[in-house]
């Protein structure tokens, strides 16, 4: 396959993302960049929040919401009797039910383990990815020229279209007269022209179109019976 800079204006409008990368394929291959793997995967870190529901009253904490209930009701029974270290009887909102989580100690050590192989599968992806990141570097460093050439091109493509259009116009408006035409053409995108000098010659293309329209009117018709 050639190298972008050997191939034609048209030969690089034609490329498609598939061909623009296997030329950066190719240029990275030819300095020893190696080709890239799919991108690491950083690990998910585990569930570190707590496990269990339970239920809490006055700071005390039960497994049953039926216990703290039966808490609740002989608070409630006694409120009278009850003083705080303030001296004060609790409040209503003081003898509300809150939902509470914890964890035992099983599930502790089985987060705690978890959590270390989780460190470790960490630091190996942030190794890969290391290497992972230096190969893209390396790469975008030899694709920025070969895009750079691409977009050059595809925005002469742009140009070019453009006065291609143009000039079937301004032919049409000098009645064939490819002189005139492409004078009106100059003198109407002169910066356009200058930008694409080396890809399109006007006076040509609508010599080109002239004649085709020509052939077109002069083919020569069936014959009326």
């Amino acid at each position: 396959m050639k190298k972008i800079t050997e191939m034609t204006h048209d030969e690089i409008i034609a490329l498609e993302r598939k061909d623009i990368e296997r030329l950066i394929d190719i240029a990275c291959a030819e300095i020893g960049i190696p080709l890239l793997d799919e991108a690491p995967v950083a690990p998910i870190a585990p569930n570190q929040e707590q496990v269990l529901n339970s239920y809490k009253i006055m700071s005390v904490v039960f497994k049953t919401r039926e216990s703290a209930e039966a808490l609740q009701d002989c608070l409630r029974k006694n409120l009278h009797n009850i003083l705080l270290l303030n001296y004060c009887m609790p409040s209503e909102s003081q003898l509300r039910i809150e939902d509470h989580a914890f964890s035992t100690n099983e599930e502790i050590n089985s987060m705690n383990k978890a959590h270390k192989l989780y460190e470790e599968e960490l630091a190996r992806y942030e190794a890969i990815k290391e290497k992972y990141d230096l190969h893209i570097a390396q790469r975008q460093e030899v694709a920025d020229p070969i895009f750079a050439l691409y977009n050059e091109a595809s925005a002469k493509e742009q140009v070019r279209q453009m006065l291609q259009r143009e000039s079937s116009r301004y032919l049409d408006l000098a009645e064939g007269n490819v002189e005139i035409a492409a004078n009106f053409l100059k003198s109407a995108f002169p910066d356009a022209l200058e930008k694409i000098d080396d890809i399109f010659n006007p006076r040509v293309y609508m010599t080109d179109i002239y004649q085709e329209l020509k052939d077109c009117v002069s083919e020569p018709r069936d014959k009326e019976i």
